[in-house]
């Protein structure tokens, strides 16, 4: 999958306390992508990679937490404007797109 959803609630009364303050999140980034994409509620909260762990910072009950592979949500939008792509190719751990004979990166950048 190039994604997954999640959520992060907490139970404390509003009464007791209105707690709305962003927990460390750290998860194992088993699909080894190289670049993360986080949003929140659809709002993109900051994010890392590092030594095969995905960090962000998320809030209890502020709304579904979205974790994606950057790279693929950079393709979807590229296939959304481009709706005669060929074929999409990893070559060398690069995602390429070939669209009428030329390579472009995930990015939309022509490559040679």
């Amino acid at each position: 999958a190039s994604s997954w959803t999640c959520s992060l609630t907490h139970t404390i009364a509003d009464d007791v306390c209105d707690y709305n303050y962003p927990l460390s999140m750290r998860v194992k980034n088993s699909s080894n992508w190289a670049v993360v994409e986080v949003k929140q509620k659809g709002k993109v909260i900051d994010s890392k990679i590092d030594d095969g762990y995905i960090y962000f910072s998320a809030t209890p009950n502020g709304g579904d937490i979205v974790v994606r592979d950057a790279k693929a949500a950079k393709l979807d939008q590229i296939d959304s404007k481009h709706s005669t792509l060929n074929t999409k190719r990893l070559i060398d751990g690069h995602l390429l797109i070939e669209h009428n004979g030329q390579l472009f990166n995930a990015q939309g950048t022509r490559v040679k």
